[in-house]
């Protein structure tokens, strides 16, 4: 089930929610990102605020800004005894939280003061069927300047076209999740990277995923954050970052479609039938990409015959393949190359 832009305002019993602010290693944000947490107009509120053993003074501003908090909301302090790693971190913040609904906030990133109010009114307008929600974003730079917004409406494909694709038109630093999901699916894999990507698939397979149309968070991208990439000197370089960002990526993947296999195991038998040869299919494709992307040549060779071979292989791609036998790093220098055409 898919939701857009439905906001109103309800009168009725406002639910339980809970404000997750997770942060790691942010001392320098983690100032702005409290206080736009503490500002939130929604009244029936937790705020939990929970550290992974952060190494530098993160922990320590937290603890004495909540100490002089004396606003409305419930505050709830934790600190992981040991660095958890992502999902680990979200499987202890969605055990810890009481709300329904659990919106997720960065330590690095700044919510608008209305943020929980307007999802809570998107939620109930969809009578809370919805499991996931997320909205547009601004983007700003570690100083806080504005760059841009982005907007990711959700996708109007079929449910089985968002898994295959991993469910990339929602977005994890605007996400809010309910609490019954994770109670129905039970725990994230705990080496899970893309924890969006993971609960964005038990969402579409249960009681849906909404868009709202408007940012409701200040996304930062600066040199600490997962998105931000350090600057290349040249193209061969450029090519040497994309190809080891790559694959980077495609361990993280692995570890999500292990998840989705997992979680499909306990929806009911005409989803798991559904779902059966879409998962087959992306590890596959997975795995025949891990293997061409390898410094091995040996194992490049065996990801161009698990392609070729392959009972769904798709012709349109076999010369790049070919390419990446002969070296990825040419590959990626040629993606390099073609996209620095593209924009000049």
């Amino acid at each position: 089930m898919i939701l857009e832009n439905a906001i109103e305002s309800f009168s009725n019993d406002r639910p339980l929610v809970t404000f997750a602010l997770l942060s790691y290693n942010q001392e320098k944000y983690i100032r702005e990102s409290l206080e736009a947490a503490f500002s939130q107009t929604y009244g029936n509120m937790e705020i939990l605020v929970s550290d992974d053993c952060s190494a530098d003074n993160t922990f320590e501003l937290i603890s004495e800004l909540c100490k002089n908090y004396t606003g409305p909301h419930r505050l709830v302090i934790n600190r992981n005894p040991k660095n958890l790693g992502l999902g680990g971190h979200i499987n202890t913040v969605l055990g810890m939280a009481n709300g329904e609904l659990v919106l997720f906030a960065a330590g690095d990133d700044v919510s608008e003061a209305s943020r929980a109010d307007e999802i809570v009114n998107f939620w109930l307008h969809g009578n809370k069927k919805l499991d996931s929600i997320w909205s547009d974003v601004y983007i700003i730079d570690e100083n806080g300047v504005l760059l841009g917004g982005k907007s990711s409406p959700a996708s109007g494909e079929s449910a089985r076209a968002q898994t295959q694709n991993m469910v990339l038109s929602l977005m994890g630093c605007s996400h809010a999740t309910t609490k019954r999901l994770y109670e129905k699916f039970g725990a994230l894999r705990a080496d899970i990277v893309y924890e969006d990507r993971a609960i964005a698939f038990r969402a579409l397979w249960s009681g849906g995923i909404g868009h709202i149309g408007k940012p409701l968070v200040s996304y930062r991208i600066h040199q600490g954050s997962i998105t931000g990439q350090a600057e290349a000197k040249n193209d061969h370089e450029s090519a040497v970052n994309l190809l080891r960002g790559y694959r980077v990526h495609l361990r993280r993947a692995y570890s999500v479609i292990q998840g989705y296999k997992a979680d499909a195991a306990k929806l009911n038998a005409e989803f798991r039938t559904e779902l059966a040869d879409t998962l087959e299919i992306m590890e596959r494709a997975n795995k025949v990409e891990t293997l061409l992307c390898s410094a091995v040549f040996s194992d490049r060779l065996s990801g161009l015959r698990m392609y070729i071979f392959g009972r769904r292989a798709c012709v349109k791609s076999a010369v790049g393949n070919i390419v990446k036998l002969v070296s990825p790093i040419l590959w990626f220098r040629l993606k390099v190359i073609r996209s620095r055409n593209l924009s000049s």
